[in-house]
C-alpha cells in the first residue's frame, strides 16, 4: 500500500481508480462528443473500493501551483514548484494498492513528464480531523527537470476538461466531508492556483 499527495487530477477519486484494467479509458471523457466528466464504470469501481482507500483533504506548505504543464490533449495541466512562501491544497490518498499506484506513476510520467518525489508530512494541515496520522514522508508527482512539457513562461491556458474534472473531484470531497469542507477547499484551490493567459 502507498500514500501519495494529489494536487491536480488526482483530486478526482476516480482518476487513480481508473488505472485498473477493467475500467474504460479516460480518453472518452476528453473527446468532443462527451458530456460526462466521470466514467460510469470508474465511478462504480470507486464506490466498491472507497472504504479501502482514504482521500483526505489537506494543505501543504512550500509549494506553488501553476497551469503550465503541456497536456497532450491541448492546453495545460497543473504542476507544482518549491516556493517557501506559498502553499497548495489537495488530497492525501492513503492505502493506494501497489498495482494502481504503479499505473498512476506510469501515466503521470507518460502524460505529463512528471517524476515521483517525496515531501515531509510534519507541516501538512488537514481540513478536518479524520483520525488518520500523516506519514513522515509522502509521494508527490512533480515536473521532471528534463521534461519538455513544463514551462512556467507558457502562453497555454488550462485544459478545460482537466479543470472541470478537478472541480468534480472537489464536489465529491463535499459528499464525503460536507459542504463547509467543499466550499473552503474550492476557494483555497482557486486562490492558490496560477495560470499563464494567452
Amino acid at each position: 500500500m502507498k500514500t501519495v499527495f494529489g494536487y491536480g487530477s488526482l483530486i478526482l477519486p476516480t482518476a487513480p481508480i481508473g488505472k485498473i484494467q477493467d475500467v474504460s479509458t479516460v480518453d472518452k471523457v476528453y473527446s468532443r462528443d462527451s458530456d460526462k466528466l466521470v466514467r460510469s464504470d470508474a465511478l462504480k469501481k470507486w464506490r466498491e473500493l472507497k472504504d479501502q482507500v482514504d482521500f483526505v483533504p489537506v494543505k501543504v506548505p512550500g509549494l506553488k501551483r501553476y497551469y503550465s504543464n503541456e497536456s497532450p490533449r491541448g492546453g495545460a495541466m497543473l504542476e507544482v514548484f518549491p516556493d517557501e512562501g506559498s502553499w497548495v491544497n489537495g488530497v492525501i490518498i492513503f492505502d493506494l494498492p501497489d498495482g494502481i499506484y504503479s499505473k498512476v506513476a506510469e501515466t503521470e510520467r507518460k502524460m505529463g513528464g512528471y517524476t515521483l518525489e517525496e515531501i515531509p508530512g510534519k507541516r501538512i494541515e488537514t481540513y478536518t480531523d479524520t483520525g488518520r496520522k500523516i506519514p513522515e514522508r509522502i509521494g508527490i508527482f512533480v515536473p521532471d527537470e528534463e521534461s519538455k512539457h513544463s514551462r512556467l513562461d507558457t502562453s497555454r491556458s488550462r485544459n478545460q476538461v482537466y479543470h472541470r474534472r478537478i472541480m468534480k473531484g472537489i464536489e465529491m470531497l463535499g459528499e464525503e466531508y460536507g459542504e463547509d469542507v467543499e466550499e473552503s477547499f474550492r476557494t483555497d484551490f482557486m486562490d492558490t492556483t496560477y495560470e499563464r493567459e494567452e
